[in-house]
């Protein structure tokens, strides 16, 4: 029994060495038919590839369905052009066919880059004509067509544009089920001059202290950097199996300076799966050198190095592909990617390549980080709008997060169990208690929200003050009192009797003998409820039961109290949320 467990364990370890990655990137061209989808899985059948990179979305716009099925995360992208008015869907078509060969199809994503530079080839509901103000601005003002030859890439440092990308990503993840992964490319900007949007900029200085040069490369890698971890995190709680990977440049040095793509960081933190190098040389010697290099990041498990097969001028032997194939494997990374199915075809790479290196099948590696544990959510108001710059803190360990752009915070590589979380706007503390996350569900999604209670409006110095309460207004009840105190957000004021029937109690601290007219109002500015009175100095009371001036039951929602004093004409308001709790 002992011999053949030694067996079984060396049989496996065997088996694990030779898993191998064999990826190949597969452009929209190639795929915008049945016919020609099948020729590439039998292509890939033929040459022992296991993975299929397919374009999906060339430049803001699908090879698929938006929406197909659930509509839950709005994906305005259109049609592809290249699909010239087929219904075709290229992804579905895809999975179901390489599912047959055990293939994998990982969908190939571009994100940043938004445009081709032919723009005329866009139809009118493409993001180019629909929202010219997300693109990307450098010194000389918006990017344009001929400052790239790739084409034009929008703002990662628009709070809009990211939640445009993340729900681009959602929709596809819950529309295609069967897809074995999510695979970014261009997460990252055009250069290192550009990410100057107005919007942008106007983020950046609200929040940086001191605004130098390399405060400003450090919030552009802040961008993609929560980018990235935010689609991670969706993905991943979305379809924990689903792998996300990313085509990252090479040169790290060049990608965190110029390009703001710190992808060594997406790996040390855990919120990518894969990385895929796009090792582009054709010198050997300096493929070494990057491989060398990326070897110290001590994530060769998670590295798959893309090697060029294209020849821009001449030819390109495949002497040269060969020998870094084998270079590669000889660093034991988990794999290789070649670009690209056209170029490969149009060199005829493909029996050399089969004769000569891939001669058989090999077996996919496991996905890595199937046992990471990870907290994350939005912090916002109660009508969704995110709370950027929120402190956030896992109590447990002591680790603290700030909230990005949109609201979002993440913990990762945490152990599982039970934890509870604090966020802190500087005038509310919330605390979730007893968030469990755990190996079968490794990846937990907590949102928290921020009630605006607490800031008071003042035009000039106060002379009155305006307080609130929120209670749960239970309508099928009758008014009872409780004598619990309940404490108000600021200066230390109590109320010793409240009734579960009143909506918001409302205090004023008032200096002198005088008339006060106070009123709520709606998010539109319309004044639903309005008194005016007489008040002795002192502390006084009043409340609102959640009714409008004619009597009907005002809705849940955000309200704004106004007091105005008759004596000078000052005006003070506070926001209070009316809750209606049905039994």
């Amino acid at each position: 029994m002992r011999q053949f467990t030694l067996i079984t364990v060396l049989l496996f370890m065997i088996s694990s060495l030779s898993a191998e990655i064999r990826a190949v990137w597969v452009t929209p061209w190639d795929i915008d038919t049945p016919e020609k989808c099948d020729q590439v899985i039998q292509t890939m059948k033929k040459a022992h590839q296991n993975q299929i990179l397919a374009e999906v979305r060339y430049r803001s716009d699908a090879m698929y369905i938006p929406n197909r099925e659930m509509c839950q995360y709005p994906n305005p992208d259109p049609r592809c052009y290249i699909l010239k008015n087929s219904s075709f869907d290229a992804l579905s078509y895809l999975i179901e066919k390489a599912k047959l060969e055990n293939i994998e199809v990982h969908a190939w994503l571009t994100i940043m880059v938004a445009s081709t530079i032919h723009v005329n080839l866009h139809s009118s509901d493409h993001v180019y004509y629909q929202h010219p103000e997300w693109f990307t601005w450098g010194p000389n003002g918006r990017m344009h067509p001929a400052e790239g030859s790739m084409g034009i890439f929008i703002d990662p440092g628009i709070p809009q544009v990211q939640e445009y990308i993340v729900n681009v990503i959602r929709d596809i993840v819950v529309n295609y089920p069967e897809l074995n992964g999510i695979h970014l490319d261009y997460i990252r900007y055009p250069g290192s001059k550009y990410g100057k949007n107005p919007t942008s900029l106007a983020i950046y200085h609200k929040e940086t202290e001191q605004d130098t040069p390399q405060a400003w490369q450090n919030w552009r890698r802040e961008q993609i950097n929560h980018l990235v971890e935010r689609i991670y995190a969706e993905v991943k709680h979305l379809s924990p199996q689903m792998a996300l990977s990313a085509a990252v440049i090479a040169n790290y040095s060049e990608a965190y300076d110029d390009y703001a793509q710190d992808w060594k960081q997406w790996l040390d933190s855990g919120y990518i799966d894969r990385v895929y190098l796009m090792a582009y040389t054709v010198n050997d010697q300096t493929l070494d050198r990057q491989l060398l290099k990326t070897q110290s990041f001590n994530h060769k498990d998670r590295t798959v190095i893309g090697l060029r097969c294209w020849a821009e001028s001449g030819t390109y032997p495949i002497t040269k592909i060969l020998s870094k194939l084998f270079l590669v494997r000889d660093y034991e990374f988990a794999g290789t990617a070649l670009f690209s199915y056209e170029s490969t075809n149009h060199n005829r790479y493909w029996n050399d390549l089969i004769q000569n290196f891939f001669k058989d099948d090999r077996e996919k590696p496991l996905l890595p980080n199937t046992s990471q544990h990870m907290i994350f959510g939005y912090v916002t108001s109660q009508d969704s709008l995110p709370y950027a710059g929120i402190s956030v803190k896992l109590m447990e360990t002591g680790v603290e997060t700030r909230t990005d752009i949109n609201g979002f915070y993440a913990f990762t590589n945490i152990p599982g169990g039970i934890f509870s979380i604090e966020a802190d706007n500087e005038s509310n503390i919330l605390r979730v208690d007893s968030l469990s996350v755990s190996a079968t569900v490794p990846v937990k999604k907590q949102d928290i929200i921020i009630y605006p209670m607490s800031s008071i409006s003042l035009s000039k110095r106060a002379s009155l003050d305006t307080l609130s309460v929120i209670l749960d207004a239970n309508l099928e009840d009758n008014a009872k009192s409780s004598n619990k105190a309940v404490e108000l957000n600021t200066n230390g004021f109590f109320v010793d009797t409240i009734s579960d029937s009143i909506g918001v109690i409302v205090i004023f601290r008032n200096p002198r003998e005088q008339v006060i007219t106070w009123s709520v109002m709606n998010m539109d500015g319309k004044v639903i409820f309005s008194k005016n009175n007489k008040y002795l100095p002192g502390e006084v009371i009043e409340s609102w039961n959640g009714k409008t001036a004619d009597g009907s039951e005002a809705v849940a929602g955000v309200y704004q109290i106004v007091a105005v004093s008759e004596f000078d004409g000052e005006r003070i308001s506070q926001s209070v949320i009316l809750r209606r709790k049905m039994n």
